[in-house]
């Protein structure tokens, strides 16, 4: 079967490079990516699958799809983004973003390449598996806001039957055409904020008369720190940054409000939410201290990514079969990125993996930079693990 599968990805590598770099060249931002849904639907017509349906009903974005073996089993989900970002794109490939502003600097163009290949994979091994395989292409994974997987997973109907998950990630900081896998926690989640320190104002001459802005919101920069070593168990991991500070607009002059974002990463939502209540302590003894007031806003956005141990286990091993224990790594540490994909993994049992993009003695392909760049001959490898995952998983379970 795995010399099949790899058979099938090298016949389909050419239509599906292609599938990408169309893509790529009509990039869309989240929630609005009707072209690229459009594309899909027209992808998946093609192959026979008219039975797909929209993914997200408010904005009748995205795209998910079953392909039923018509045999009793589990049915699992695989999931690519599809969503662009507000970058203009500084490489000069032949198939540039034609988008000005817009481009796929993440590489979800290839997450979706990936999903169209492997759904004609699975197609034409559809006798040698059991159960089902539901295809999702989720909009918006990059925002705005709470970004889309959490209103799909809101919407119940994507998730309905799911009994597990599967998700990937082109990487470019692993070597190219390995697999790369993570036990437990993968990605962080986030708490962005920002606060606005408010005053009366004044001049500097007289400083007693006014609370500074400037003077409370510098001292809660430096007590927020003291949260991190002081304050939680140092066996905790937790980033907590400061992206902004403004305030003030003359070098004599106290000014009326100094503002500050920023955000909170942990791999603990519960730890998150502490943070914040003594970062509220904090801005309260100092306001009070200074006779300032504030105001702020914590939006909790994606929980942590928590990759399932046994799926995971069983879909680095069925991949070590496939590609060689060279060729799959683990990951050592988790990132303080954030995935939405977590959404889906808060619900059912889920892996996300990873496949490397970085050619030796290359540049590293750096995500989200204007000049992100990868060869795109490595979606071979990335079908040949999804489907042998797909495939692997459904045979090995019972319904």
């Amino acid at each position: 079967m795995k010399e099949k599968i790899k058979q099938l990805s090298k016949e389909y590598l050419s239509e599906v490079i292609s599938f990408r770099r169309h893509i790529h060249q009509n990039p869309e931002l989240g929630f609005e990516e009707y072209n690229t849904t459009k594309f899909i639907q027209e992808q998946l017509n093609n192959m026979g699958l008219t039975n797909h349906k929209v993914a997200l009903k408010r904005t009748k974005t995205g795209v998910y799809v079953d392909i039923d073996s018509n045999k009793p089993g589990k049915t699992v989900l695989f999931r690519a983004d599809i969503d662009a970002l507000p970058l203009e794109e500084e490489s000069n490939v032949e198939y540039k973003s034609n988008v000005k502003g817009v481009a796929h600097m993440c590489g979800h163009d290839g997450h979706i390449a990936n999903l169209l290949g492997v759904a004609k994979i699975l197609l034409q091994l559809k006798d040698s598996f059991k159960g089902k395989v539901r295809l999702l292409f989720q909009p918006a994974e990059e925002g705005p806001d709470m970004g889309g997987c959490v209103e799909v997973v809101n919407e119940k109907e994507v998730l309905n039957g799911v009994d597990f998950a599967l998700g990937f990630h082109v990487y470019g900081a692993g070597n190219f055409g390995k697999a790369y896998f993570k036990y437990g926690p993968m990605y962080a989640s986030f708490i962005d904020w920002d606060i606005k320190i408010k005053s009366n104002g004044g001049h500097c001459s007289e400083p007693h008369k006014s609370a500074d802005p400037i003077i409370i919101g510098s001292q809660a920069i430096n007590l927020f720190q003291s949260i991190l070593t002081k304050i939680k168990s140092p066996l905790d991991n937790a980033v907590l940054a400061v992206g902004t500070f403004n305030g003030g607009s003359n070098s004599n002059v106290i000014p009326t409000e100094a503002t500050m974002t920023g955000t909170i990463r942990t791999y603990d939502l519960e730890l998150g939410r502490t943070i914040v209540s003594k970062m509220k302590s904090i801005m309260n003894s100092l306001c009070e201290l200074y006779n300032g007031t504030y105001e702020s806003n914590f939006l909790e956005g994606y929980p942590p990514l928590i990759n399932n141990n046994q799926l995971t286990k069983f879909v680095m091993n069925e991949t070590i079969s496939l590609l060689g224990k060279d060729n799959v790594k683990e990951i050592d540490h988790p990132t303080f990125g954030c995935e939405d994909f977590s959404y889906i993994a808060n619900e059912v049992p889920s892996c996300y993996f990873k496949i490397g993009i970085h050619k030796e003695n290359e540049i590293e392909p750096l995500h989200h930079s204007g000049s992100f760049e990868w060869d795109d001959s490595v979606l071979e490898t990335s079908m040949a693990v999804s489907a042998n995952a797909i495939i692997s998983f459904l045979n090995a379970i019972t319904k």
